[in-house]
Order: structure tokens, then sequence, then C-alpha cells
């Protein structure tokens, strides 16, 4: 088999995983990896601020690719369609909006190997706030994590991801 072929197939699985694991998330609604709601940065927001909301791992080995539900009250936020990875090596990375959450992907391309390191921020989101709310009570939690690794073996429901709350200036 050309290793033209070879590449393209390699993209078209890794593609197929993560809409597999999309579908299952929404479909199956796998159990929650229960993050705890945001504890750190501002205690409140006023309306019209914006919230950056960083997700980070405890540590990862061979992160390939990952999924996750980002949960919050859209009473009280919108999500601003600003997602970036915080993994230089993941380079295609998305957030599909569903009632009360975002479902955010990404994924490598091609025959690399995957990510490694501890104490890692793996992306940023950008919500605004609707109304004054104390970020106490803002409900921003993670759930269903699934990871892909370079050899293509998904992991489900990972525990120990969090993420951080901050506001952002300007």
């Amino acid at each position: 088999m050309s290793e033209q072929l070879t590449k393209k197939r390699i993209i078209a699985i890794i593609v197929g995983v993560v809409a597999v694991l999309a579908v299952a998330a929404v479909a199956f609604g796998f159990l929650r990896s229960g993050s705890d709601p945001a504890s750190s940065g501002p205690k409140a927001v006023v309306a019209g601020q914006k919230v950056a909301v960083t997700v980070a791992a405890p540590s990862v080995e061979d992160l390939y690719g990952y999924q996750f539900r980002l949960n919050f009250d859209e009473s009280k936020f919108e999500y601003k369609e600003e997602l970036t990875s915080e993994i230089d090596e993941i380079s295609s990375i998305f957030a599909k909006p569903f009632d009360g959450y975002q479902l955010v992907g990404a994924t490598m391309i091609g025959e690399t190997p995957g990510f490694s390191g501890k104490k890692v921020d793996i992306c940023k989101m950008v919500f605004e706030a609707k109304v004054d709310t104390p970020l106490s009570e803002a409900t921003f939690s993670i759930s269903d994590v699934n990871i892909v690794k370079s050899n293509l073996d998904y992991e489900e429901n990972v525990d120990g991801w969090q993420m951080e709350t901050a506001v952002v200036d300007g």
C-alpha cells in the first residue's frame, strides 16, 4: 500500500473514531467523570464580561485525540465560539452545541506520536455572562471525558480532568 494511501486511511480512521465517540456520548449518555465546579479565579462576573474556561489534565500519555462535555448554565452564559487548543501538536479542534453543554473534541492528524506531559492545559473556551453571576453558581463542569491514543485505542470516562475559570480583560 502506498504511503499516501496509508496516511489517508489513518486520518479516515481517526475522524471515524472521533465521530463514533461523539455519537456514543450523545446517544448513550456516558457516566459523568465528575469534576468539581469552577473553584479558582474570580468569584463573580457582571453581564457582558467574558470568562475563559481552561480545561486541564493532571497528566496525559500518548494523547492523540479527546472528547468531553463542558456543561454550563445557558441562562447565565453564552459560548462565544472562541476555542483554542493549548497543545500545539493538536491541529483539529471543534465544539458542537447541545442544550446545556458544548461537546468538545480534538485530534492530531497523520502518523505521529501522541502528546505526553504532566499538568497539561488541554484547551481554552470563552463564554460571555448574560447576567451578573457568582461564579460559584455558574455550574461549569466537565463530564464524559474520552481519549484516543496514537495506536487508536480509546478510553472512556477518564477521571481527573479539571477546569479553571478566569475573567477575560478587555
